[in-house]
């Protein structure tokens, strides 16, 4: 007896010579909605409007903090909020997933060639510098900051083990400290006034030090780790010891080590 599909088929037999004349009737009879001399869709990659949303597509995917953050940062510089924010996770991923030494600074200094590019209104065609570029064009931001901040990390990639707590603490504010004064100048705010001064490197400081301490189980995966030695010692604890195979997490003398 034929099964149900078998019988299905033979009731609906597939007429090979109409389908191949519908395909080429529709390849020679195109949409009358569209007109025959309609310019093609040209946007790519390397458009503003489709870099930004790259941007904030990255932002929402890899980094909801920022991303619910910039709802409270004014519209008219929300995007620009976002390409900053950007810039600095494409550093931190430089330092992040180079294993060599050599490698790391390479990516540093292709960023660093591209701040200079942006700044002389010549950017290359990658996104986040086109996005950058606009950013920096509307806005009065210095381009020393941005140097400072790839100065840091290019610091960061030198440095593959921190020795104490306050070459710890010294890194966090490099890095974070510097992004918080461009955001700053970004909403216009008086940086050289003392108070805001303080409050940024405090704030900066604690930023950055959080940062390093959110990493840590994604480096022991990759058997790095960026705390400081000496309490390490202490705890009598190492990069080796720290990360438990058989259950996929960090060993529970971590936490001694992150409480102090």
């Amino acid at each position: 007896m034929l099964s149900k599909t078998c019988l299905k088929f033979r009731r609906y037999p597939l007429d090979l010579r109409s389908c191949a004349s519908r395909f080429f009737s529709e390849q020679s009879n195109p949409d009358p909605k569209v007109p025959e001399n309609a310019e093609p869709n040209r946007r790519t990659i390397y458009d503003l409007n489709v870099a930004q949303d790259y941007i904030k597509s990255n932002i929402r995917k890899f980094d909801w903090t920022t991303y619910c953050t910039s709802n409270y940062v004014p519209s008219q510089v929300r995007a620009d909020f976002m390409n900053i924010y950007w810039f600095y996770h494409e550093l931190s991923r430089a330092v992040e997933n180079s294993r060599e030494t050599a490698l790391g600074l390479g990516k540093i200094e292709f960023w660093a060639d591209s701040v200079e590019k942006i700044f002389d209104d010549i950017p290359i065609k990658e996104p986040v510098a086109i996005a950058l570029h606009n950013t920096c064009k509307n806005n009065p931001l210095p381009k020393s900051l941005f140097l400072q901040l790839i100065n840091a990390k290019r610091y960061e990639v030198n440095t593959p083990e921190c020795a104490d707590l306050l070459q710890f603490e010294t890194i966090a504010e490099l890095n974070r400290t510097t992004l918080l004064m461009i955001i700053l100048r970004l909403l216009q705010v008086d940086t050289k006034n003392e108070a805001v001064q303080i409050v940024a490197e405090h704030a900066g400081k604690s930023l950055g030090m959080i940062d390093f301490i959110k990493k840590v189980p994604f480096s022991l995966r990759k058997y790095k780790l960026f705390l400081p030695d000496d309490i390490l010692r202490k705890h009598n604890v190492s990069v080796r010891n720290l990360w438990n195979r058989v259950e996929g997490k960090p060993k529970e003398e971590l936490f001694d080590v992150i409480l102090e």
